[in-house]
């Protein structure tokens, strides 16, 4: 062996030794493909037996937050129209009209009680009022009557008494004059309660009841409405942009593009070198200036890839410079804690390997 060989295989002994012995960390990454998702996805679809459902999945947590379903009645006619406005890519403002239900049961529901709020209304209206003038004009008239009637007994009652003084009638016949004038004016006591009482109108208790009656049907109504307003119009429960529908039964698709979440499959052996907050860099074919992403969680439960056992891992990130958009593929380097660089040497060939 030539001096020079010798040289060269002590420089590189040498070298080997101190960088195995020295205190030097080199910085590791775990380097995988990614797919941006939305950070929140609401998805407007319809069911094969007429329902209209809406679910909000939240992909930074991996699930669904929200599920409703508008269920109608068999053979209610139901029409359900989007926004003119809402095309492929429009902007939305939370709490924006996405589109109106419209049903002929409900209509038909508020055109009846609304029918029944008025019969009752002029109901009480006409219970305030009293009876009718003809009516009133006849207890008058009985009034009348009886008050003549008591009048001319009246005078009959003063002969009969000027009769008993002088002893010219008896005491029976003096006390049969007197009941019969007490009868006259029970009968003009009796005519003017019933004049009053048509004067009136109807007793407080039958008010009463009319009043909780128009209660009731005002109370059926506001729930109706309420609900025709909430179930029946659509709107949007955050701001974002809607996404072409993936398939017919899915009407729309609102994504909110505030932040984005990034799902990466990592190898079950790399778990233990994770951590909460670490940096993911970004790269990809005719993209700059991509934004850092941040470690969000790891799924503890494995699935198969390739026939390797691997976990979900999440980050999230927010996109300044708008050069994302949902379902981008992505290199991603998961950037974790230095390493030794026999540990390093280590973990490459145990990624090699498999």
């Amino acid at each position: 062996m030539s001096r020079r060989a010798l040289l060269a295989g002590g420089i590189v002994l040498v070298s080997l030794l101190l960088l195995f012995t020295l205190p030097l960390r080199i910085p590791y990454a775990i380097k995988v493909p990614g797919k941006i998702l939305p950070a929140r996805e609401w998805i407007v679809a319809k069911g094969t037996d007429g329902r209209l459902m809406t679910t909000l999945v939240d992909h930074a947590l991996g699930v669904t937050t929200g599920y409703a379903i508008l269920q109608f009645e068999r053979g209610d006619a139901v029409q359900f129209s989007l926004h003119t406005a809402l095309a492929s890519g429009a902007t939305v403002a939370a709490n924006d009209t996405i589109g109106l239900v419209s049903s002929s049961s409900m209509e038909r529901e508020l055109l009846r009680l609304r029918g029944e709020l008025s019969a009752a209304q002029a109901s009480l209206e006409l219970s305030r009022s009293g009876e009718k003038e003809a009516i009133v004009a006849e207890a008058r008239q009985q009034l009348a009557h009886a008050m003549t009637a008591a009048d001319e007994y009246n005078k009959t009652l003063q002969r009969q008494k000027a009769l008993y003084e002088q002893r010219l009638i008896s005491q029976e016949e003096y006390d049969l004059a007197q009941g019969q004038s007490r009868l006259y004016a029970i009968a003009i006591a009796i005519a003017e309660a019933k004049l009053q009482s048509v004067q009136s109108g109807a007793k407080q208790e039958e008010l009463e009841l009319v009043h909780a009656q128009i209660a009731a049907l005002q109370g059926e109504i506001e729930v109706l409405q309420r609900r025709a307003t909430t179930a029946f119009t659509l709107t949007a429960p955050f701001a974002g942009v809607t996404q072409r529908a993936p398939s017919g039964d899915t009407l729309l698709v609102l994504a909110d593009n505030s932040k984005y979440v990034l799902l990466m499959p990592v190898r079950w052996s790399e778990r233990k070198y994770l951590a909460h907050e670490q940096a993911v860099l970004l790269r990809a074919r005719e993209v700059f200036n991509l934004p850092q992403a941040e470690l969000l969680k790891v799924e503890q439960t494995a699935y198969n890839l390739h026939g390797r056992p691997t976990l979900l891992a999440t980050a999230i990130l927010e996109d300044e410079t708008g050069e994302l958009a949902p379902g981008l593929m992505l290199q991603c380097a998961i950037q974790c804690q230095p390493v030794s660089p026999w540990e390093y040497i280590r973990r490459k060939f145990q990624s090699v390997l498999g």
